[in-house]
């Protein structure tokens, strides 16, 4: 499964989003919120990863962009299933062990989502999603029973007072042990924050564009 990667495109509206960002770049109380749905989660990310360029097999350790996954060192079996354009996660517990695969990113991020590609299969039991700040878990777990369809989740931030920790760059999908069944996932979707020092030179572009416009607009009544 394959989507399109988004591109970026500098307007007016995104100058004055950027601006907005800039300014409340300081802390705010944060959580993390959940929906779901059967259509693509893609509109709203800056990336995606499909596992599709990504060798079958069990692994210890893998990158994908600002992503490095972890396998859960007590489960060696999480791993790449499928062939193809049909590639994806496979996370796997036992009746002794969770299973894990821990997301680590090397930005912030306020949204993540990813399509749980198995949850129509018989047999299963309960999964589990964790976020985490810089080691320290944002929010309790969140528990997902089979939906018995290809369903997506989304997780974004949502502000909520008293959470002193804004975003997260960090995520464990778990398949609990003894819970039946594996916890296959694809098209993994996310969104950065954008950093202190990347801001200004966006803001800039954003301006140096609109200026650009002007004078062609100009130009083209003279």
């Amino acid at each position: 499964m394959t989507f399109s990667p988004l591109k970026f495109a500098i307007t007016a509206a995104s100058v004055a989003a950027v601006t907005t960002i800039s300014t409340a770049i300081a802390p705010a109380a944060q959580a993390i919120s959940l929906s779901s749905n059967t259509g693509s989660i893609t509109g709203y990310a800056s990336d995606t990863i499909n596992f599709n360029s990504v060798p079958t097999g069990t692994f210890t350790s893998l990158t994908q962009g600002i992503a490095t996954l972890t396998s859960d060192p007590l489960t060696p079996a999480n791993q790449i299933q499928g062939s193809g354009s049909n590639r994806s996660l496979a996370i796997i517990g036992n009746n002794a062990n969770p299973g894990s695969v821990t997301f680590t990113f090397s930005n912030q991020l306020n949204f993540f989502g990813f399509q749980w590609i198995n949850g129509n299969a018989g047999g299963l039991g309960n999964k589990v999603v964790q976020f985490f700040n810089e080691g320290v878990q944002i929010g309790s777990n969140f528990t997902l029973t089979p939906p018995g369809t290809q369903r997506y989740y989304n997780f974004f931030v949502q502000p909520i007072a008293g959470n002193t920790y804004d975003f997260f760059n960090e995520v464990r999908l778990i398949d609990p042990a003894g819970s039946g069944g594996n916890f296959r996932i694809d098209n993994v979707a996310f969104k950065e924050i954008p950093t202190p020092a990347l801001l200004p030179g966006l803001v800039g572009l954003g301006m140096a564009a609109i200026r650009q416009r002007k004078k062609a607009e100009s130009a083209a009544k003279a």
